[in-house]
């Protein structure tokens, strides 16, 4: 008489120890990127330029 063995499948699975994601260097990578970006986008929301228009010196208000 031979004797079967069942195995579930969690046995057989051999997982990588699990990491936090606060510790991979790519999230880490990707919100530094993203401050910078919005950092950039506050620093330079004067200097948007109207489409068709070319940028150049304020021309003050004609004179009544």
């Amino acid at each position: 008489m031979s004797k079967e063995h069942h195995h579930s499948q969690s046995e057989h699975k051999h997982h990588a120890p699990k990491r936090g994601i606060h510790r991979d260097w790519r999230l880490w990578a990707v919100v530094l990127l993203m401050l910078v970006a919005m950092g950039m986008y506050v620093t330079t929301v004067d200097e948007a330029v109207a489409p068709g228009v070319a940028p150049g010196p304020e021309v003050p208000a004609a004179a009544e």
